[in-house]
């Protein structure tokens, strides 16, 4: 969260790029936890951990949505 709140006031692009990489992968990771809890039967909230798996897909989809849109270029 400091590295966010740095990169608002420096505006340095390659630390946006590690931080959106670094959400990546601790999106994917809670995926990953959150699925596991799920097949092994440590969840018994089911409303919680379909919550918590909403949240991390889109947290993946929107972190994924701006990288592809830094190195997609300009079409005109």
């Amino acid at each position: 969260m400091l590295a966010v709140v740095a990169n608002v006031f420096f505006q340095n692009m390659t630390a946006y790029l590690v931080i959106v990489a670094g959400f990546v992968l601790f999106s994917s990771l809670v995926i990953l936890w959150q699925v596991n809890n799920i097949v092994r039967g440590g969840e018994t909230n089911y409303v919680s951990a379909t919550l918590t798996l909403y949240v991390a897909i889109y947290n993946l989809f929107s972190s994924l949505l701006q990288l592809l849109g830094i190195f997609g270029g300009n079409r005109d």
